[in-house]
């Protein structure tokens, strides 16, 4: 099993423990008089409760539920990972909880798509353009100079799945106003156009834009969001989605969640440009503002 973050590691330990509850079929009470607990510790064991599981815990849930030596070791080992230190409690410094687990979750993911409707997706944001948008929202929620630095590089950090050994795939669907709106310096935007330009060569990654052009598309409702896929969790759920607001987090794996935006994903590949096609209009908005600068920078006629 390969290394994951502390909190897949909790996520797939809880699904695999539920599923063999359940086929098992006995109340928590029976497990718990043969484990050597009363029912409501196992039912806490069970629904995730704020204790981590101690290796000896597993082992005997594991030994009521018949699970063979192999599968036993591969729970402790989870359990283990689960308690370590990952980047929710690395960043708790200045990262909510909610967005710590998001962090987690995308370190391990074998594909993410995103869909952003204003802005540049974290993933393929250029560190000039990255404070823009962080300082665009410091006065809401009182961020000082070094909370944006921190946040900056951040950000720089997370871009890593993208060119580490084994590479995630990025599908990054992006509204037309993302490459079309402004930001304070216009150099950081050239800048970071041209980045998405680079980034979309990468065999990895793939960039489409949605024009106006196509009217209401299928993202309206939703908003942004994150589609991650995994390629190793085992009994736990394959995707998980993931949507914020300025107050919460949400996280959706159960099967008729994840199909929806995997519906809605279908149609904004249908609904967007082809990759070639939003490269050039990517291309074309660079050249745009290269002309708005020489227009700036032409002297006034008398």
């Amino acid at each position: 099993m390969d290394e994951v973050s502390p909190t897949l590691a909790r996520r797939m330990l809880l699904s695999t423990l539920q599923r063999l509850h359940r086929a098992d079929g006995r109340s928590t009470d029976l497990i718990g008089a043969e484990v050597g607990v009363d029912g409501s510790t196992v039912a806490r064991w069970l629904a995730g409760g704020k204790r981590k599981l101690r290796a000896h815990e597993i082992r005997g849930l594991c030994e009521v539920y018949g699970v063979d030596e192999d599968t036993k070791n591969q729970l402790v080992r989870l359990a283990q990972e689960a308690g370590s230190r990952g980047v929710t409690q690395r960043l708790s410094w200045f990262a909510t909880y909610q967005f710590g687990m998001f962090l987690d979750l995308e370190r391990d993911a074998r594909r993410v798509v995103t869909f952003e409707s204003c802005v540049v997706p974290g993933l393929l944001q250029t560190p000039g353009y990255a404070r823009e948008v962080i300082l665009a929202g410091a006065p809401a929620v009182d961020l000082t100079e070094e909370d944006v630095r921190e946040r900056v590089q951040l950000r720089m950090e997370r871009q890593r799945i993208l060119r580490r050994d084994r590479p995630a795939e990025l599908l990054a669907f992006l509204d037309e106003a993302v490459i079309r709106r402004p930001i304070a310096q216009a150099d950081a935007m050239r800048t970071q156009l041209e980045r998405l330009l680079t980034a979309s060569e990468w065999p990895n990654v793939t960039i489409q834009v949605i024009p106006f052009s196509a009217g209401p598309h299928a993202a309206a409702a939703t908003g942004p969001f994150v589609l991650l896929s995994f390629d190793h969790l085992g009994d736990a759920p394959g995707e998980i989605a993931y949507g914020e607001n300025p107050v919460n987090a949400l996280y959706m794996e159960t099967r008729e969640e994840t199909d929806r935006y995997r519906a809605v994903v279908d149609c904004l590949s249908r609904q967007a440009l082809s990759p070639e096609a939003s490269a050039a209009m990517i291309a074309g908005a660079m050249e745009e503002l290269e002309s708005e600068r020489e227009v700036r920078n032409e002297p006034a006629r008398t």
